[in-house]
Parts: structure tokens; sequence; C-alpha cells
């Protein structure tokens, strides 16, 4: 859901893609309208390549931006309670 979010935000505020899809918006208020994207976009992109660097091994891992973590050796983990390759 977030990158999915970053996704759209950065591809409006790429070039000029921004004043294209802001036509509807009055001239005065374009200006702060794009600066309330990237003001939603710096701390999710920040957000993002924390957990990703914590999921890598980069940063120490935290339990509030990476889910479960799968034993090593156990790649694959099954959803079926009774099985245990």
């Amino acid at each position: 859901d977030d990158i999915g979010k970053l996704v759209v935000l950065d591809y409006l505020l790429t070039g000029a893609r921004f004043d294209q899809y802001s036509t509807s918006l009055p001239v005065n208020d374009r200006e702060p309208a794009r600066r309330q994207l990237a003001n939603q976009r710096d701390p999710l992109r920040d957000q993002i390549v924390l957990a990703l660097r914590q999921a890598y091994g980069i940063d120490a891992a935290t339990d509030d931006h990476l889910g479960e973590r799968v034993p090593e050796g156990n790649t694959f983990v099954t959803l079926a309670p009774d099985y245990d390759p």
C-alpha cells in the first residue's frame, strides 16, 4: 500500500507531470499542492528505505518495520499447521 502510494507520488512529481495534472487547480494553489505532495512523499520514501535497509541487514531490525522473522533454512513457511518438512 505504501509502495503504491510512493510510486504514484513520484510519478506525479517527476518532470512536468504535476503541471499537466493540476490544470483544474487555480494557479495560486498549485505550488502549495505540489509541496503538500512532496511532504507526503519524502517521509514515505524514508520509511520504505529504512524498512528495506533493515530487511537486508544493513541496519538493525526493529519489529515496527519488519514482520515475523523466518528461521534460517526455512525460506518458505507453510500455512498448514501440521506440516513439517
